[in-house]
């Protein structure tokens, strides 16, 4: 691979075996199901009607007016599990669209549009499958809402700042206004994520000699009241008030846990990804082309790069660790999920910024044959869904998952069906732990959730139903 043309070559293969890599994700979210706080969701908007449940929330547990409202109107609400299908689908079609405008408006400006899709798709597939926790980043409706779209909605947001260089008109500006109330409304790590960077931006007085500088103060000011409204209002409130009562928070263990966590999990993510340690060697092998000349959106020093990274890995390590010192535990994976997100997108442009600082990196090229290759970058890929993807291929292989989603199928038309004061049902057989780590028979709690949901009683059988579909 001694050229541009002959790295461009190769594009359309790895685009073609990630959109294969990223389908398999794909094809187990048709097997999803509601779980957890999926079925909490649902109960609040059926006891109380949309406006009602969105004060029942602030008042009691959260503000995040935008990620409550959109899983209010989840599917289950009037008794289909649609929803729950689609929606990661739509996420990872979201993923590949982000990462195409990623590459073509700050990597590769001179790469056509399918080229730039290619690179895009990618680019998807080394993020999907380096993250964390799946069940948590693919398959859970509510942590998905609540971290994973604000990731993707943030991404657009910021390349339309970055990259954009027309004339903002007033009803452009009063759309990005509320764009990103919108968007910080999510989840409170997201309005601080949005108020720090705009800050550091206008600090760095970086977008005024672009005329950006009102969309970033706009941006500033419309996450930071979103926080602010957030913070304070009457459910984190109360949330914090039980927080303070648990000794558990005060571990000295928990001091370090959470920073040790994220460590493993970014070793998994990266040096035991085959598809990362693959994008760096393209990275590398393109740096070494004559013609590369990586061109930022923003020209960035050394110093200013050096403090956008340190600013990053602050904004990516701080959630993590407050969180965990928060709730006395392990900070959740979805959180976790987040905070790689945002590292992993930085550590791309970082990459290439590096290479193309130094010109001793263009030494001598080597030539290899493209069978070779096209054999090496399969072989990668075949290693990788072997390795990371195991969660996702298993359950389709084995055909737990479509046992699982024939079986709460089933379930749930037997709970509407029933004529009776009281609901039997049975445990599953088939029970995938990326798509279901706890059901209704081990959690109590899930098991309430549910009769509210259907608004019966409903008892556990003691042993398998004869009528259950086992395959």
């Amino acid at each position: 691979m001694d050229d541009k043309a002959a790295w461009k070559q190769f594009l359309p293969l790895l685009a073609l075996l990630s959109a294969i890599g990223i389908g398999i994700f794909g094809a187990l979210a048709v097997f999803n199901q509601p779980t957890i706080d999926d079925f909490w969701y649902t109960w609040m908007v059926k006891k109380y009607g949309f406006w009602e449940a969105q004060h029942q929330w602030y008042i009691t547990i959260n503000a995040r007016y935008s990620s409550n409202a959109f899983m209010s109107f989840n599917s289950f609400v009037w008794g289909s599990v649609l929803f729950f299908k689609a929606f990661p689908i739509l996420l990872l079609v979201g993923y590949g669209a982000l990462f195409s405008l990623f590459a073509k408006k700050i990597l590769f400006p001179g790469f056509s549009n399918w080229e730039a899709l290619y690179a895009g798709i990618f680019l998807a597939a080394v993020y999907c499958y380096g993250m964390p926790g799946f069940y948590e980043g693919f398959y859970w409706s509510s942590a998905l809402m609540g971290y994973q779209v604000p990731f993707l909605l943030w991404g657009f947001g910021l390349l339309f700042l970055l990259a954009n260089t027309k004339p903002v008109s007033v009803a452009g500006t009063l759309f990005w206004a509320l764009f990103i109330l919108f968007l910080s409304g999510f989840h409170e790590l997201m309005a601080l994520h949005i108020t720090v960077v705009m800050a550091f931006l206008l600090w760095k007085n970086g977008p005024v000699s672009k005329g950006k500088s009102r969309l970033v103060l706009i941006a500033l000011l419309a996450a930071a009241s979103s926080l602010l409204f957030q913070v304070i209002s009457a459910g984190n409130l109360h949330k914090a008030q039980i927080t303070a009562e648990k000794t558990s928070s005060y571990d000295f263990c928990l001091l370090v846990l959470p920073l040790l966590q994220f460590a493993y999990h970014l070793v998994r993510a990266s040096l035991l990804n085959p598809l990362f340690m693959l994008m760096v060697a393209f990275i590398w092998i393109l740096s070494r082309q004559p013609s590369f000349r990586f061109q930022p959106m923003m020209k960035i020093n050394g110093k200013e790069m050096l403090l956008g990274s340190l600013l990053v890995l602050l904004l990516a390590t701080g959630p993590v660790y407050l969180v965990g010192q928060i709730e006395g535990t392990k900070t959740p994976l979805r959180v976790i999920n987040f905070s790689y997100g945002i590292l992993f997108a930085w550590f791309v442009y970082l990459a290439f910024w590096i290479v193309g600082q130094k010109k001793s990196f263009n030494i001598n090229h080597w030539k290899t044959s493209h069978w070779i290759n096209a054999t090496a970058i399969i072989t990668v890929f075949c290693l990788t869904i072997f390795l990371k993807g195991k969660p996702v291929v298993a359950p389709l292989m084995d055909g737990s998952a479509k046992v699982y989603n024939k079986q709460v199928n089933f379930r749930f038309e037997t709970i509407k069906k029933s004529v009776s004061d009281t609901t039997l049902i049975s445990c599953l057989t088939a029970q995938p732990l990326i798509l279901c780590p706890v059901d209704v028979c081990n959690d109590p709690t899930l098991l309430g959730y549910l009769e509210k949901v259907f608004n019966k009683s409903i008892v556990i059988r003691d042993s398998l139903s004869s009528t259950v579909p086992l395959r």
